[in-house]
């Protein structure tokens, strides 16, 4: 054993002066390596953190998320469903629901907005919550009449109360209405950072509520008794699903079951596992450089080489020589690499424009060590041990009497298989970051439907203990609309419940007055004040919009979006007929439901981002809405203010003109629309430039193979070369021989990068918007591209040869 480790100390001590002797040669390799090691596992480490880390609860291969579907439509649970599955269910241990809503906080210093849920006592069972401090809702809490209760995530306690245990028994007074903290919630249940909910309170659903199946707005989460898959919760679900009353035009419900962890990852995996291949294909390029680059040094290195096979080392011994060196230049490469990873790491979560689940904990741990261990091991195989076996195959007498000059005569197939390598992952990296390209170019032609310049959008909530009355409400968010006009440079100011991009919309169905309900469409609800569509800029088709004169007492009116009118009337106009709807409080006390007279069709806009499908949309008249989609929204408003000056320069008056009618009402989210729009696409710009520079990368990798393999060819045929010239060549006719000696492996790794550029943007998806796998800007584009600057690489090396004196090269031969 000890002579064992004699000879490794030996052939490392051998390793570290041969490659003291060329340093420009390790430091290249090392820097190129140690770009790609780096960077694959500074992704690795997001992957692992956001996707592949267990999460952070009991069993949570035992959590399932339950979605509703109708009409292949995803949705939420209704009350009566949620309860019929809680009630119902044998093979869960707990069924739970929740949904989430937005708190004013008041009583704490400024009036603030926070991220909040309503939950149901069983929802902290199945998650099996073991509270920081203090308890979680119980059933005693989650009963209509029941005494208010807040608990607190750990990061809300922590940031808000520096983690203070006596904040147990406060009274903390959201919307208006007094709850006192029993708990701290565990780390885990901030899964989604800033977007995760800062405080829950009960649900409290009331016993009516067991026959209300038309609201579709909970998260139902259960979680599966042991060893049953959540398929079989699904099947049980779906039959107890079934026997509920069914909507004849959306068809028979279904269920979408899926644990929470393949949920999560299914939402948040695509855009990281796209990078991850990504930078495997650089570090992939930039292993065949090291490898032509060990490949060159071997050739240089023959005579050395050949004196100790003929002193007594075998080919066992001389690989195992040269694959230390490779190994010792893996590690100094590795090296550098985890001091790259650990500043990527960072600046990639800090980088990334969402809130990823458990993005937080991105770092550089043991895991992400042990996977750059591996790495390094593997990519030192890859690099080292072709060319270590290629020069340990010697001819003894050619090599020691003909020294380097002979060595390379032959065609150099391995070097150029090399190179083939390189240029497939390159086009393949290219076409990528092409389509993408491509896409977000799309996108960009989309037009959303509304205003994006000048126009400044800001969230605003009425506290409902000042406001318990809603016509009150309405006074004084028509009193806030009068002082934003106002404002200097201020065109028209208008409030919406929910504008595009920023927020949810609940939904009912509405149908045509002389039609069945189950003949109408589900529409999302969006009240509005007058002139709202002028402001944001939504155009109208038919028709007109309310104004002040429809008020509370008038005959009602609605506006519809274009998508709707269609589908009720392929003609698109139904101005002057009347819409109805079945739901909670769209009723009279005699249970007939309101009439709602169209008098416009406005345009349709792109609600959630430039890829969403318009939906049908009804818009209520702010003084007319009954109170049922007020207390669905929270009461929360969007505050719309078109003007000609720089929308951000108007927060600070904007600020000031709401605080001068209520101090206490919050205003936050003031974000001009364009930025609310720049927000929306932050993903597909963001895998854009990423994969457009790891593109770069390898463009500029495998240039530099392309070239090493052209200057090296010429190296090896200067005789040749200069016999040529001597016997009257002409330089043109040397460079086009080496040009398309070089380019050979080129074209064929263009060839093959085209098939994987299309199977990669096929795997793709979704994620392109616009664009086929085929597209042939793409595929063609890069292709050229890479070509062009293949023969470049290839052009220059060979000009400077046709150049050289034959003369010169004869007599140094």
């Amino acid at each position: 054993m000890s002579h064992w480790w004699t000879e490794r100390l030996q052939d490392t001590r051998y390793a570290l002066r041969s490659l003291a002797k060329a340093p420009l040669f390790t430091l290249a390799a090392a820097l190129t390596l140690a770009v790609g090691l780096g960077s694959t596992t500074a992704i690795f480490s997001v992957l692992d953190a956001v996707v592949l880390r267990p999460l952070p609860f009991t069993d949570p291969d035992r959590l399932v998320l339950v979605t509703p579907t109708f009409g292949g439509e995803a949705r939420g649970a209704s009350p009566g469903t949620y309860l019929d599955w809680h009630r119902s269910s044998v093979t869960t241990e707990a069924v739970g629901a929740y949904y989430e809503v937005t708190w004013t906080l008041t009583g704490e210093g400024p009036a603030e907005r926070l991220n909040g849920a309503r939950a149901t006592a069983s929802y902290f069972e199945v998650m099996d919550a073991q509270p920081v401090h203090g308890r979680v809702i119980q059933p005693a809490d989650d009963q209509p009449d029941a005494a208010p209760v807040a608990l607190l995530s750990h990061r809300f306690w922590q940031e808000r109360f520096a983690g203070d245990e006596g904040v147990l028994g406060r009274t903390l007074e959201l919307n208006g209405n007094a709850a006192t903290v029993i708990g701290v919630l565990p780390p885990a249940f901030d899964l989604q950072g800033n977007a995760a909910p800062q405080v829950y309170t009960a649900l409290a659903l009331a016993p009516g509520q067991a026959d209300n199946f038309g609201g579709n707005y909970l998260t139902v989460m259960a979680r599966a008794e042991a060893d049953l898959p959540a398929t079989a919760v699904g099947r049980e679900l779906q039959a107890l699903l079934e026997r509920q009353p069914i909507d004849a035009e959306e068809g028979r419900p279904g269920v979408q079951v899926s644990t929470l962890g393949g949920y999560l990852a299914s939402q948040t995996a695509p855009p990281i596992l796209i990078l991850f291949a990504a930078v495997v294909a650089v570090l992939l390029i930039g292993c065949g450089n090291v490898a032509n680059l060990l490949l060159v040094r071997s050739v240089a290195r023959t005579r050395e080489l050949a004196v100790r096979a003929a002193l007594g080392a075998g080919r066992g011994r001389i690989v195992r020589q040269l694959m230390t060196e490779s190994f010792v230049l893996a590690l100094i490469g590795g090296a550098l690499g985890l001091g790259l990873a650990s500043w990527g790491v960072t600046a990639l979560a800090a980088a990334i424009p969402v809130d990823l689940p458990r993005l937080g904990e991105a770092a550089l741990n043991v895991r992400g060590v042990v996977f750059s261990l591996a790495l390094l091991t593997l990519s030192c195989f890859v690099f080292g041990l072709a060319p270590a076996l290629r020069a340990s195959r010697l001819d003894l007498r050619t090599a020691i009497s003909q020294g380097t000059t002979g060595a390379g005569k032959r065609r150099d197939h391995l070097r150029q298989s090399f190179v083939t390598l390189q240029v497939a992952l390159c086009l393949v990296l290219l076409v990528v970051s092409g389509l993408l390209l491509r896409s977000a170019q799309e996108l960009a032609r989309v037009e959303p439907g509304f205003a994006t310049e000048g126009v400044l959008t800001a969230d605003l909530l009425l506290p409902e203990s000042d406001y318990p009355d809603l016509g009150r409400a309405t006074v004084s968010y028509n009193r806030i609309l009068e002082e934003a006009a106002r404002l200097p440079g201020a065109e028209r100011a208008a409030l919406v419940s929910s504008a595009p991009l920023a927020g949810f919309s609940p939904s009912l169905d509405f149908a045509l007055d002389g039609t069945p309900i189950e003949e109408g469409f589900q529409s999302r609800i969006r009240i509005a004040s007058p002139g709202y569509l002028q402001t944001i800029g939504i155009p109208l088709k038919f028709g007109s919009f309310f104004d002040e004169t429809h008020q509370a007492g008038a005959p009602r009116v609605v506006v519809i979006n274009e998508t709707l009118a269609k589908r009720l009337d392929p003609s698109g106009d139904v101005v002057g007929r009347y819409l109805y709807s079945t739901g909670y409080s769209f009723k009279d006390d005699a249970g007939e439901p309101y009439l709602w007279e169209v008098i416009g069709v406005a345009g349709d806009v792109k609600s959630t981002s430039l890829r969403s499908t318009p939906e049908p949309a009804v818009y209520l008249p702010m003084a007319q809405s009954p109170s049922a989609p007020w207390g669905w929204t929270g009461r929360r408003m969007v505050l719309v203010l078109s003007t000609e000056r720089a929308p951000s320069s108007l927060a600070p008056e904007l600020r000031s003109a709401v605080a001068s009618v209520d101090p206490r009402a919050p205003l936050s989210n003031v974000t001009a629309m364009s930025e609310r729009l720049r927000s929306s696409m932050a993903i597909e710009r963001f895998l854009t430039t990423l994969l457009t520079l790891l593109g770069g990368i390898g463009l500029f990798l495998s240039a530099v193979g392309i070239f090493g393999l052209v200057s090296y060819s010429v190296s090896q045929r200067r005789e040749e070369i200069g016999i040529r010239l001597a016997l009257g060549a002409t330089g043109s006719s040397v460079v086009g021989l080496m040009v398309r000696r070089g380019l050979a492996p080129v074209v064929l790794g263009i060839v093959v990068g085209v098939v994987g550029g299309f199977l990669a943007a096929k795997a793709l998806g979704g994620s392109l918007y616009g664009v086929t796998a085929t597209d042939p800007m793409a595929l063609g584009g890069m292709s050229a591209l890479l070509a062009a600057v293949a023969f470049l690489a290839a052009w220059w090396p060979s000009q400077r040869a046709a150049q050289t004196s034959p003369t010169v090269v004869l007599r140094r031969e």
